[in-house]
């Protein structure tokens, strides 16, 4: 997992101020892609964007997971204070499995939106 991840509330403040945005929707970040991803671990690691990307890339090599990887985001923001018992709640496979699974194995099937492609 990404080494070092330290949450720190003068810097979710920053991009809170400078993206007019929140806490909630920092959260919602880590899950919604690689690009926010990045953004998030860059806020962590006190690094830029590039950097953050870097990072995962090296976990994503290392075999990590990417729903892992954002589950240890999440986990790091819980740990610094932030949203702990919401974050403790989330299980970022759990909701894969839920949401994306379903649409993925419609796709292997060939069906999309209900219809054989």
């Amino acid at each position: 997992m990404i080494k070092g991840l330290k949450f720190k509330a003068k810097d979710i403040a920053k991009y809170e101020r400078e993206n007019q945005t929140n806490l909630a929707a920092l959260i919602g970040e880590v899950m919604s892609g690689i690009d926010s991803l990045a953004t998030v671990v860059s806020i962590g690691m006190g690094c830029d964007k590039e950097k953050a990307f870097e990072l995962i890339q090296v976990e994503l090599d290392d075999g990590v997971e990417l729903e892992d990887i954002q589950q240890n985001v999440l986990d790091s923001l819980a740990d610094s204070g932030f949203m702990r018992g919401i974050i403790k709640k989330i299980n970022i496979k759990e909701i894969y499995q839920a949401q994306i699974m379903p649409k993925m194995d419609a796709l292997l099937m060939g069906e999309v939106d209900g219809e054989i492609a």
